[in-house]
């Protein structure tokens, strides 16, 4: 009687584990949908007049007074300073930033 009992446990407990992966999964799905959809409704351009990194440097920058949070699915390697002048337009994923000082063009696409 006790050993049926245990396996049984052992089923259900096996049982949630996979329903918190399966949730896990479609959760982390949905965010990165939602996120990139966010992505590309912002539309800006302007001169950059502050960056600030997070811990995990994803940036967050003021451009023409307003704030954006650039998040987590670009690479921008530190690269947007303040003077920058930075262009992202509606619809799109790629964002455009001409360097201030050297007026080199760069280009972060997520896709």
């Amino acid at each position: 009687m006790a050993y049926s009992c245990i396996k049984f446990m052992k089923k259900v407990v096996i049982g949630i584990w996979i329903i918190l992966a399966i949730y896990f999964i479609c959760s982390t799905i949905v965010n990165v949908h939602n996120t990139r959809k966010e992505n590309r409704a912002l539309s800006f351009d302007g001169v950059v007049e502050s960056v600030t990194y997070d811990i995990k440097d994803y940036p967050t920058v003021i451009v023409n007074s307003k704030k954006y949070y650039l998040g987590a699915n670009y690479n921008f390697n530190r690269e947007i300073e303040q003077g920058d002048s930075m262009t992202k337009q509606r619809g799109s994923s790629i964002y455009r930033l001409v360097k201030n000082k050297t007026g080199q063009v760069l280009y972060f696409n997520n896709e």
